[in-house]
């Protein structure tokens, strides 16, 4: 590929050859439709110890837009993503975790959408899908943005996307950004962050500083289905320390300091919710002493609370509900489909 490519699909995979080979095929028949050299597709292997690395080595050559990288040696994960980050060569870079669903099109679309060189962020719908019945959770938080529409965002805007869905910019799977301000967004992280906030948050603060430096787009559609198969139960206590970090030095990448004091507690609140409602995290929590409980985290806790019982009488405006199709995503239609609207 002798051209600079639109976009760059990167994709990190640590023993899952059964999902990096349904990929394979997804990107196949995706890139049919597209000219060639406008897409490249990067897979780097972390040394996986099972068949992943046969099956790389079996497609590598095969086709123009396709990359294979196999590590010598696990070099962590964050180390792999930021290989991949380096490796890419297109204006635009997105990184789709290894066991997601991607949609029918979404190379298409994107190559579409990035013409327009004034976009800076895309921020893809999502939703989760259990890996085991295949049942799909239909319910989603809604920005406090324009959505399919081209927008120049404030920080106090940007502000309130933290606010209402922190860990969806978090889950870099949803996040298209300009490849040279993730580029930019790592060198300053470095200066700004601990290593562990930023290799926690690192899609969290590329996601910020590319919002701010261009026009952000919202799309209207679900194009990722999250899969399950990573669960973060067993560091959720270090995933709060390190989101508590990185949240307290969020005011020099340009949000205000109130603001991230209120963004901070309404994320702690969120990470000591999710301990009062699983009883393994309970005991984890209750050994470190019930870190970062207060009773400042009251009235959080109380908006989260009210904010459930909302949404289970239908009341809530900052959530919506999508029936998706799970062939879309080459997902067989199967009796799991009747578990759509509660998913897992």
């Amino acid at each position: 590929m002798n051209k600079e490519p639109l976009l760059s699909i990167c994709m990190a995979t640590y023993k899952r050859e059964s999902h990096i080979r349904r990929q394979y095929e997804y990107f196949v028949k995706e890139m049919e439709k597209i000219e060639e050299g406008l897409v490249e597709v990067i897979i780097s292997n972390n040394a996986s110890p099972d068949g992943t690395s046969d099956f790389l080595h079996s497609i590598e050559g095969r086709h123009p837009w396709l990359v294979i990288n196999q590590n010598n040696e696990n070099i962590g994960c964050a180390g792999n993503l930021k290989l991949l980050l380096h490796m890419a060569k297109g204006i635009y870079f997105f990184m789709p975790g290894d066991d997601d669903y991607l949609r029918r099109g979404l190379v298409n679309y994107l190559v579409e959408l990035l013409q327009d060189s004034s976009c800076a962020y895309v921020n893809l719908k999502t939703r989760l899908i259990c890996e085991r019945t295949k049942a799909i959770n239909a319910e989603g938080k809604l920005y406090p943005v324009p959505y399919g529409e081209f927008v120049n965002l404030t920080n106090k805007q940007i502000y309130k996307c933290l606010m209402h869905d922190h860990s969806n910019l978090k889950f870099q799977t949803s996040c298209v950004v300009l490849h040279k301000l993730a580029l930019q967004s790592e060198k300053e992280g470095a200066k700004i962050f601990t290593e562990e906030a930023i290799n926690s948050n690192h899609s969290t603060f590329r996601s910020v500083r590319a919002m701010q430096q261009g026009k952000s787009f919202f799309t209207k559609e679900v194009w990722v289905l999250g899969g399950d198969e990573a669960t973060w139960s067993d560091q959720a206590i270090n995933e709060q320390s390190y989101d508590s970090q990185f949240i307290s030095d969020l005011n020099k990448a340009g949000i205000e300091e109130s603001d991230c004091r209120r963004l901070h507690k309404r994320i702690t609140a969120n990470h000591v919710a999710g301990y009062l409602a699983n009883k393994e995290l309970r005991k984890q929590w209750k050994s470190t002493g019930y870190s970062g409980f207060g009773i400042n985290l009251i009235p959080d806790l109380s908006y989260l609370v009210v904010r459930k019982l909302l949404r289970k009488f239908n009341l809530s405006k900052g959530f919506e509900t999508i029936i998706v199709d799970p062939e879309v995503f080459g997902i067989e239609a199967d009796s799991t489909v009747a578990n759509l609207q509660g998913g897992e």
